[in-house]
């Protein structure tokens, strides 16, 4: 990942920028919780939730979930 920290003028060299920490951190949140998204979708479908129920758990269509979890969860 490429440093956060800039050199766009003196002030910008010697501290981050808070926005660009902000964001970053804002990614590595999203990313935390896509992972974890995914691994409720795996249990769900370990204990035997059929696309149907985890479809109407999240407000969106079968083929909408099974399309979300697709390769990522068994089938």
């Amino acid at each position: 990942m490429l440093s956060i920290c800039g050199s766009v003028n003196q002030r910008a060299s010697t501290e981050c920028l808070a926005d660009l920490r902000a964001i970053a951190e804002a990614a590595d949140q999203a990313r935390r919780n896509e992972a974890l998204f995914t691994e409720r979708g795996a249990l769900a479908r370990a204990h035997g939730r059929s696309w149907n129920r985890i479809a109407a758990a999240l407000g969106v269509s079968r083929q909408a979930a099974r399309q979300k979890f697709a390769g990522k969860v068994d089938a």
